[in-house]
């Protein structure tokens, strides 16, 4: 995404309660389904086309192929999956730059890819 402020991503693992009369009062879990969501912040900039694709993929409820980068640079290491779209925000404050705040939920693995170094 073009002029990309800064982003987050989430990692949840719900629990599956497996408590029982024999857990002695203790309570016991198991690991769940995984879940991956985050948000976007970018200066908005009309005439970007991935900011007319981000649109688009939303209103069209299309999931997308993604690389999370947090450094900046896939060299040091990066997250990959694919997501959609669930929300899109446009700001508009008096002296500030345009900007858009996106919102996006996983869909299968996020997954980590080591640095090449």
């Amino acid at each position: 995404i073009a002029e990309l402020r800064d982003f987050n991503v989430s990692v949840e693992v719900n629990d599956i309660d497996t408590t029982s009369h024999d857990s002695s009062g203790d309570r016991e879990v198991l690991a769940g389904v995984t879940q991956w969501s985050g948000r976007a912040n970018a200066l908005y900039v009309i005439s970007a086309a991935t900011h007319k694709t981000v649109f688009d993929v939303l209103q069209g409820g299309t999931k997308v192929d993604a690389e999370l980068l947090p450094t900046g640079s896939s060299s040091d290491g990066y997250f990959s999956g694919s997501m959609i779209f669930t929300g899109w925000d446009l700001g508009a404050a008096m002296d500030d730059a345009l900007a858009t705040d996106l919102t996006f939920v996983g869909t299968g693995a996020l997954t980590r890819t080591s640095s090449s170094t």
